[in-house]
């Protein structure tokens, strides 16, 4: 029976198909989705556990005292702050079926990027008050929370790389 499909179909379902030896059974193995063409969808899938582990981090479950500690390198709360959401990552990359080593170097990464951040940011920000100089204080909250998000980017891309493993 001729494919009606056509050659792009064909092309495209070739491209997921590993014609890998047969089963003891005669049947092929199942059909298996190559790393390349997965990535950017788990790498959008752990980005969104990242976000909304930020929004729970950042807004929901921080303290007046984290928030007041991210000023000093010498004060617990930018630490605690900064472990909280390393620890909130932990989950997100084990669901996600990231490797225990991998996602043990990145929640320590995250914990120094993220300290840094926003150490960076309360010290650039400790003279800008809101009602003073509100759009200053927006751009420093912004790009602040911009690299957060990019931080998240670059731990999806290195966890869905991780677990590819090697080409």
């Amino acid at each position: 029976m001729p494919n009606r499909a056509g050659p792009i179909l064909t092309e495209e379902v070739s491209r997921f198909h590993d014609p890998g030896p047969k089963e003891a059974s005669g049947h092929a193995e199942p059909l298996r989705f190559e790393a390349r063409t997965m990535m950017p969808a788990q790498i959008l899938i752990l980005w969104l556990g990242f976000e909304i582990k930020h929004l729970l981090a950042d807004y929901v479950l921080q303290p007046g005292w984290m928030l007041e500690g991210k000023s000093g390198l010498n004060r617990a709360g930018g630490y605690a702050h900064a472990g909280l959401h390393a620890l909130l990552s932990i989950p997100v990359l084990l669901i996600a079926g990231i490797p225990l080593l991998t996602t043990g170097g990145l929640v320590v990464a995250e914990f120094v990027v993220h300290l840094l951040i926003d150490f960076g940011k309360a010290r650039l920000s400790r003279n800008v008050k809101m009602d003073e100089r509100p759009r200053l204080y927006w751009i420093l909250h912004g790009a602040d929370q911009a690299l957060h998000r990019l931080t998240y980017l670059g731990m999806a891309t290195i966890a869905t790389i991780a677990m590819a493993g090697p080409a």
